[in-house]
C-alpha cells in the first residue's frame, strides 16, 4: 500500500512569476521578491541541475504563491524610462589632461 499526499484545500498553489536563462538570474529575481516579503522559490529540471547545465534542458522559473502573482510582478515591471535632460551635459578637458 502506497501513502499518497492527501491534497489540502488550504495547500498554496505556485505559479511561474519569472522565466530566468540562468540559475544566478533566478536567484537574483527570487531574493529580490523575497526581499519584498514575497516568498518565491527556484525550479529547475532535474536532468539540468544535476549536469550543472541549462541550456536546451529545461526552463529554470521562480515560482510564488498564486495570491502574491501580481504584487511580484509589480516589483519585477521595469522602471518608467528616466526622461533625457532638455540640456546636454559637456566635460571638457584640456588637450593637455589625460585620462585613466
Amino acid at each position: 500500500m502506497t501513502n499518497k499526499p492527501i491534497p489540502s484545500q488550504h495547500a498554496p498553489h505556485w505559479v511561474v512569476v519569472y522565466v530566468a536563462l540562468g540559475i544566478s538570474e533566478a536567484y537574483l529575481i527570487a531574493n529580490r521578491l523575497k526581499s519584498e516579503g514575497i516568498v518565491a522559490f527556484v525550479d529547475q529540471e532535474p536532468a539540468a541541475g544535476a549536469l550543472g547545465i541549462n541550456i536546451g534542458l529545461g526552463e529554470i522559473r521562480v515560482l510564488v504563491h498564486e495570491s502574491d502573482y501580481d504584487a511580484a510582478l509589480l516589483i519585477l515591471e521595469p522602471d518608467e524610462p528616466d526622461q533625457l535632460p532638455s540640456e546636454r551635459d559637456y566635460i571638457i578637458l584640456d588637450d593637455d589632461e589625460e585620462i585613466e
